[in-house]
């Protein structure tokens, strides 16, 4: 497969900056340290658990855009430096974020988002989850798990867990792919796992949510919600989670107990987002909602001028949202909802976008999949424009510079 056709820069200025920063592929740091995970909750000045707060995305403009040989197999996955794209063809394909220039393509079909971290990328085949070096694609390690997986699989902090869509669940040590345990919970999951503390957060089909132990996969407590749950979003003292039952959930997560819920007129999509004072979900009745994070009081509702297809995501002092149709991004004000800008894209969106919290320029940086008909599909990056743009210096005073 020969490298990506049609990397095009549409903002010379923006241009200018990126290739005075870049003139060699970035070095990948050493896979971190294995041992207990820990997640505090977020701290002052902070968007979300490990997010600190950036300046407002708005105005954008594009950075690259990359035309890809094949459409998405799947939403990409990302780390710091790259994004992995898989290809309907059976390629997985590493771009560069901060120019689009493709860095390896090798042969690894998959039909999931790949995870990332640690200097290696994650993939989930029909029948085995794959390790592949981030810098050149080489296999690093290989294990079978006897089916696909139900939900793409999660990498944090040197651990990487899957769950099959037999309903069983896995977990290994990421560096080097040893099985560290694996327990069957008699459903498949309806979202990805997530690690909070020594805990594992497993929300499955049957509308159970589970509470594993991180190191032996033992079973802390069981909650069944009125539906499916979606991914769990767990702090210190408590969790939250939406479900298909319309209510959205704060879960202690000692042992799972109700604090509050909120209801709404339809069902929750993915997962929530916090910031210091609120937290923020969507719902199919199209509205963005923000409640305190302690009492669950309403601080605020937007509508949604679009069928919300994932959680919210935070950029700066804004959220963010994505949906099915029409591809369009609406950009809310954190502090009291208001609409502040709409994103117009070309195509439908493949999956949320990822948000870079410094980027390249001005403030954040969203890397975003489409697809068109007739059209190619497309990876692009989106930073915050300069305003007003760069012109060429052709005067300094009383000198007329020449050569422009």
């Amino acid at each position: 497969m020969g490298p990506a056709a049609g990397v095009r820069t549409r903002a010379a200025a923006l241009a200018a900056l990126i290739a005075l920063g870049v003139t060699a592929a970035p070095a990948f740091p050493a896979p971190p340290f294995f041992g207990r995970h820990r997640r505090e909750s977020p701290s002052k000045g902070s968007t979300a658990a490990g997010l600190t707060t950036v300046p407002s995305i708005l105005p954008l403009g594009q950075v690259w855009q990359v035309d890809l040989d094949h459409d998405f197999a799947a939403p990409p996955g990302f780390d710091d430096l790259q994004a992995y794209v898989p290809e309907t063809d059976g390629h997985l394909v590493a771009y560069v974020l901060v120019n689009g220039h493709q860095r390896w393509a090798i042969d690894l079909p998959t039909d999931t988002t790949p995870a990332a971290g640690g200097g290696l990328v994650y993939v989930a085949t029909r029948d085995a989850v794959v390790a592949v070096a981030a810098d050149d694609g080489h296999e690093v390690w290989r294990q079978p798990v006897g089916g696909p997986m139900a939900q793409p699989l999660t990498f944090d902090t040197g651990w990487l867990i899957g769950g099959t869509r037999g309903g069983e669940i896995w977990a290994w040590r990421a560096r080097d792919g040893h099985l560290l345990w694996h327990v069957s919970v008699g459903a498949p999951l309806s979202a990805p796992a997530t690690l909070g503390g020594d805990r594992l957060y497993v929300p499955l089909a049957n509308g159970e949510l589970l509470s594993l132990g991180l190191q032996t996969g033992r079973r802390v407590w069981t909650d069944r919600l009125g539906g499916p749950p979606t991914q769990v979003l767990p702090l210190d003292s408590r969790l939250f989670v939406g479900s298909t039952d319309k209510y959205f959930y704060a879960l202690k997560t000692g042992d799972g107990t109700q604090d509050w819920r909120w209801r709404t007129g339809a069902d929750i999509v993915g997962a929530a987002v916090v910031d210091e004072k609120r937290v923020y979900f969507v719902s199919l009745d199209n509205l963005l909602r923000a409640l305190d994070r302690h009492s669950g009081t309403l601080q605020w509702q937007a509508p949604l001028p679009v069928r919300p297809s994932s959680g919210p995501q935070l950029a700066g002092d804004q959220a963010i949202v994505t949906g099915v149709y029409p591809p369009v991004m609406p950009v809310f004000q954190l502090t009291d909802g208001k609409r502040t800008g709409t994103l117009q894209l070309s195509g439908e969106l493949v999956g949320p976008p990822h948000v870079m919290p410094w980027g390249f320029t001005l403030g954040p940086t969203l890397i975003v999949s489409t697809r068109s008909l007739g059209q190619p599909a497309r990876l692009l990056a989106l930073a915050r424009a300069l305003d007003p743009a760069l012109r060429p210096l052709t005067a300094l005073p009383g000198k007329t510079l020449t050569g422009y």
